[in-house]
């Protein structure tokens, strides 16, 4: 980290072209490798369940914080500050997000899982074998 931290300090020195190409790659490759083995103080933060069930759920985040953003600045009782405007579409947006992940997204994960699992033919169906 403290080699991405140099990297991030010297990177207005260098040309653009090799900033964006050859200037990160060392040290997203550090990160990279750091990552791979999961361990390090880091690593156990990142991978606590809360975390990783928002990993999760980002899709629908990403999917419904416009939506939350837009209605939430039409509401009359709201208009108070923008700071309170903001703080109240995220915490919807999280609540919004963690539904729709439980109750959408995982029953079809799973549902389509159990479609793909099971080998052709047999799936509510009675199919004998022929010998032709």
């Amino acid at each position: 980290m403290l080699l991405a931290a140099i990297f991030l300090y010297f990177h207005k020195s260098m040309h653009p072209s090799l900033t964006y190409s050859v200037y990160y790659i060392p040290s997203m490759c550090l990160i990279i490798f750091i990552f791979a083995f999961q361990q390090g103080l880091l690593s156990q933060l990142l991978s606590h369940k809360m975390l990783v069930f928002l990993g999760e759920a980002s899709f629908a985040f990403y999917m419904t914080h416009d939506l939350i953003i837009k209605y939430t600045y039409r509401m009359p009782f709201i208009k108070t500050h923008p700071i309170a405007i903001a703080i109240t579409a995220f915490l919807v947006s999280i609540v919004a997000c963690t539904l729709i992940h439980l109750f959408y997204e995982m029953p079809l994960r799973n549902r389509i899982r159990n479609i793909l699992s099971y080998p052709r033919g047999v799936r509510g169906f009675n199919v004998e074998a022929r010998n032709l």
